[in-house]
């Protein structure tokens, strides 16, 4: 079954709520937009690359960071 919805005048477009819940879109989720043969494919994203990453790196404080001495890191 075929459903519409408009775009806004800010360009935005509301999924419907069926559609919504049967492709389990929920608040926050990152989608992506292909052309594809002449429409508009709507995927939503399974995987959060910046969620994975996050606490793979060595936290290190920003003051720590500022107050490093650049001539003597270059030695």
């Amino acid at each position: 079954m075929a459903e519409s919805a408009k775009v806004s005048s800010k360009g935005q477009l509301v999924i419907p709520a069926r559609l919504r819940e049967e492709m389990g879109f929920k608040p926050g989720l990152r989608v992506f937009f292909t052309k594809q043969d002449g429409g508009l494919l709507i995927q939503g994203s399974r995987f959060d690359a910046l969620r994975a990453l996050r606490g793979s790196l060595p936290q290190q404080r920003l003051e720590d960071e500022l107050m490093r001495d650049p001539i003597r890191d270059r030695d």
